[in-house]
């Protein structure tokens, strides 16, 4: 008897301690993929479990994030606490949007503390 009840609790914690954890689900989609030069893109996180967000593009010939360069233009969104983000770029090119979805269990304004993430890319073309 005294095994069957420490089986059940062992059971219970082991479903409270991983229900507690959230992990999100990285998955986004784009209004284009392929767009002309200094058209808008827009990007939105469909992630699932996720509140936090990183968007990073990179072009085709670098490995560093061209985000803040002169090539990629903001037009709105983009930050950690945004799910939506819309962009130009004003060179030809192939470029690829590194996106990454987290969960922070205080929510966006927390994220120096742990977390759980996950990320996915998108193939970007410019004409």
């Amino acid at each position: 008897m005294k095994i069957v009840q420490l089986m059940i609790t062992a059971m219970m914690l082991l479903i409270a301690i991983t229900g507690c954890r959230k992990s999100p689900e990285a998955s986004i989609t784009a209004n284009k993929t392929t767009a002309a030069v200094n058209e808008t893109i827009t990007v939105t996180s469909t992630s699932k479990n996720a509140n936090t967000y990183s968007w990073i593009i990179f072009d085709g010939n670098s490995t560093s994030g061209v985000s803040s360069s002169s090539h990629v233009v903001k037009v709105s969104g983009g930050d950690a606490c945004d799910n939506t983000y819309s962009f130009k770029i004003d060179q030809a090119g192939n470029y690829t949007l590194r996106f990454v979805a987290y969960y922070y269990k205080g929510g966006c304004s927390a994220i120096n503390s742990s977390g759980y993430s996950d990320g996915t890319t998108l193939a970007i073309t410019i004409q």
